[in-house]
């Protein structure tokens, strides 16, 4: 816990994670307002009800997409800027263990990763109002992606522990 607190007050130093999570916001929104007018405008034009679970899944696929691609990106950095700020070896060479290392990296990167699921969650929310989809649905999607962003994340940091090049353990 003690490597998790204090990556995460890093993270939260940070001004990026602010600005990305903005920028995740207002993607999510655009997509799902887009998303809305577009399927409003397909079932208007046909005369058929609007049906609202297209949109439910568009957003969680794109939830689960942003999961792929972004929270490995924010973790796979951890341990490589470690490494590269010549501040990894000071940390190894306290008490901490090289397992409690990763642990607290991996949890702090799932950590803010869920943080981006809960920017995410009043348009899948909203997504949810609008289509068939009952509630247990809207919290077994949140569970499945908080679990695959937690898998994701600790790909990342484990990237970050084997691939000497901050940049490379990204791009893989």
């Amino acid at each position: 816990w003690i490597i998790a607190s204090l990556e995460l007050r890093q993270r939260l130093r940070s001004r990026a994670l602010l600005v990305l999570a903005i920028v995740w916001f207002c993607v999510i929104g655009l997509v799902t307002g887009f998303a809305w007018v577009t399927l409003t405008a397909l079932y208007g034009a046909y005369g058929g009800q609007a049906d609202g679970y297209p949109l439910f899944s568009l957003i969680v696929y794109f939830v689960l997409l942003f999961g792929t691609l972004v929270a490995p990106a924010i973790s796979a950095g951890s341990i490589g800027a470690e490494r590269s700020q010549a501040t990894l070896a000071t940390t190894q060479a306290t008490l901490v263990g090289t397992w409690s290392i990763l642990l607290g990296k991996a949890f702090a990167a799932w950590i803010t990763g869920i943080a981006f699921l809960v920017v995410a969650a009043p348009f899948v929310a909203f997504s949810l109002l609008v289509s068939r989809a009952g509630a247990v649905q809207l919290l077994l999607a949140l569970l499945a992606l908080a679990l695959q962003i937690g898998v994701f994340t600790a790909i990342g940091v484990g990237l970050s522990a084997l691939v000497r090049s901050t940049v490379f353990a990204i791009v893989l």
